[in-house]
C-alpha cells in the first residue's frame, strides 16, 4: 500500500464510542515515555516526528464528524512539540495540536508520547514511539541500526498495519452466545479519596529487574501479569476496609495480535475483568492470584475470544445503530454510560503490553522506558507495567492524595525480594520502606514520565 492511498479511514471497531464519551473527566489517554541519557533537543524531536509520520499513516490523521459516525481523515499538517511544565496531564487539545490524536512532549531528558485511545492501543503506541526515538537518535548522529525491530522509513506500510483486525477476524456468533459478563454483573468497589490539587496527576514509578519479579511470581505458580494483578487487588483489599463490602473488579487489557496473527497498529485488544469476592475477613494473597489466573485462562480461550470479538463487532454490523444520526448517538451512548456506571463499576485497571524489544544499538542511549495510564476522575488509580532491557517498570498514576495502596503494593514486592528503585513527582516517598526512593525535582513538583 502506497503512502498516498490512505485519505480517510474508519475509526476501528473497538474505538468507535470513545469520541462520544469524552468529558471533563478525561479522554482515555496513555503515555509512553523514554528517559534518555542526555537532554532532549526539541528541534531534533520535531524533525524525527516529521520524518516518521508518513511511514505510519494510521497516526497521521485527524478526527472528523460524519453523519453517522466519527471518522479519520489524513492530516496534512505536523504535530506540535510541547514542553511538559507541571504535574497536570491535561486532555489532548486537538486544536492546539494541529488536530492530531496523539501528543509529543519533552521534559529535560524525557521524551513522552500521549495517545488518545481512539487512535491506537498500548502495543501500537509502543511501536510508533520506538520509531520516533530511533529516528531521533539517528538525526542526533548516533550509530543505530534497526535490527529488524524498527520499520524502515522507506518501506511502504502493509495493509495489515492499518487494518481493523476486529472486523477482519469477525465470525458470526448467535446473540445468545455473546458474553455480557464484563458489561453486566455486580457493582465493584470504587477507590475514593481527596483529589490532588489543581487536577494534578500523581505518579509513583518502581523499577526493578524482571528476574526478581519472575522469581516472586514463580512462588505462586503465576506469570508476571498474574502476580502483579493479584498483588494490586490484594493491596486494595488490605488497605481499604470498605473494599470488603463490594467485589474488587480489576480491568485487564488483553492484546489479541498474537492470538490472531495480526500486525495492526490500531486498536486490537479487549478488556477482561478479574473479580475477587471479598466477603471473608482474612483472605490471603494466593486467593487474589487465583482469581486472576482463572479469569485470564478463560479470556484467552479461543471460543471465549470469538464471542468477545463478535460482541464488539455486532455494534458495527447492526443496521439500526448504523443509521442513527451522530447527535442522537451522542445522547444514547452517554446515557448508556451513565446507567452502566451507576449499576456496574470497576475498581481499577492494570495494563501490561509486555516486553518492548529495542535494537541493541539503541540501548546505550535509553535509560528507562515507562508507561502511564492516565486516570479519569471516575477511575482515580491505574497501574501500567512495561519491560525492556531486563528491567520492569511499574507505574501508578492517580488523581487522589492517598498512597496507601501503592505503599502496600511495593512493600510486598520488596519483602519478596524485588530490588526496587522508586521515583515520584510528589514528595511522598519518605515513608516507603525497603526500596531505594527518590523524588524527582528540586523542591517543586514536576513531571516524572
Amino acid at each position: 500500500m502506497e503512502h498516498d492511498v490512505l485519505k480517510w479511514i474508519k475509526i476501528d471497531n473497538s474505538a468507535r464510542i470513545y469520541p462520544m464519551i469524552y468529558s471533563e473527566n478525561g479522554q482515555n489517554i496513555f503515555r509512553i515515555a523514554f528517559e534518555m541519557n542526555g537532554a532532549v533537543d526539541p528541534v531534533i524531536l520535531h524533525r524525527a516526528v516529521r520524518d516518521v509520520l508518513p511511514r505510519y499513516p494510521s497516526f497521521k490523521v485527524r478526527m472528523k464528524k460524519g453523519l453517522f459516525w466519527y471518522f479519520f481523515e489524513e492530516n496534512a499538517t505536523l504535530p506540535v512539540i510541547f514542553k511538559d511544565k507541571d504535574v497536570r496531564l491535561d486532555k489532548i487539545d486537538f486544536h492546539a495540536n494541529n488536530n492530531y490524536i496523539f501528543r509529543v512532549c519533552y521534559h529535560k531528558n524525557v521524551i513522552s508520547l500521549d495517545f488518545n485511545h481512539t487512535v491506537t492501543d498500548g502495543k501500537g503506541g509502543v511501536e510508533f514511539t520506538k520509531a520516533v526515538i530511533f529516528r531521533y537518535l539517528e538525526i542526533s548522529g548516533y550509530k543505530v541500526c534497526g535490527e529488524g525491530l524498527i520499520k524502515a522509513l522507506d518501506a511502504p506500510p502493509s495493509g495489515g498495519e492499518i487494518e481493523d483486525s476486529f472486523l477482519n477476524n469477525y465470525k458470526r456468533v448467535p446473540i445468545k452466545d455473546i458474553e455480557l459478563g464484563d458489561i453486566l454483573g455486580k457493582k465493584g468497589y470504587s477507590i475514593n479519596g481527596a483529589p490532588l490539587e489543581d487536577a494534578a496527576i500523581g505518579i509513583i514509578n518502581g523499577h526493578c529487574s524482571v528476574a526478581s519479579v519472575k522469581a516472586a511470581a514463580k512462588k505462586y505458580g503465576a506469570t508476571v501479569t498474574e502476580y502483579l494483578c493479584g498483588l494490586f487487588m490484594y493491596s486494595i483489599y488490605m488497605t481499604n476496609n470498605n473494599a470488603k463490602k463490594r467485589p474488587i473488579k480489576l480491568l485487564i487489557p488483553i492484546n489479541l495480535r498474537k492470538i490472531f496473527n495480526s500486525e495492526t497498529l490500531r486498536n486490537f485488544s479487549f478488556i477482561t475483568t478479574a473479580i475477587a469476592e471479598v466477603k471473608e475477613p482474612s483472605l490471603k494473597f494466593d486467593y487474589f492470584i487465583e482469581c486472576v489466573k482463572a479469569r485470564l485462562a478463560n479470556a484467552v480461550d479461543p471460543s471465549a475470544i470469538s464471542k468477545k470479538v463478535a460482541g464488539m463487532v455486532k455494534l458495527d454490523k447492526n443496521m439500526f445503530i448504523k443509521l442513527i444520526p451522530l447527535p442522537l448517538k451522542f445522547i444514547i451512548f452517554r446515557s448508556g454510560k451513565k446507567i452502566i456506571s451507576t449499576f456496574r463499576s470497576s475498581t481499577a485497571i492494570l495494563t501490561n503490553p509486555g516486553v518492548i524489544d529495542i535494537p541493541e544499538s539503541m540501548k546505550p542511549y535509553v535509560r528507562h522506558i515507562n508507561m502511564a495510564l492516565i486516570p479519569t476522575q471516575n477511575a482515580t488509580l491505574n497501574c501500567a507495567v512495561i519491560s525492556c532491557k531486563d528491567e520492569i517498570s511499574i507505574t501508578f498514576a492517580r488523581r487522589c492524595n492517598d498512597v496507601d495502596i501503592i505503599r502496600f503494593f511495593f512493600s510486598v514486592m520488596t519483602g519478596e525480594g524485588a530490588d526496587l528503585t522508586l521515583t515520584s513527582n510528589y514528595a511522598e516517598l519518605k515513608d516507603f520502606s525497603g526500596a531505594t526512593a527518590k523524588t524527582k525535582g528540586s523542591g517543586e513538583n514536576e513531571p516524572l514520565l
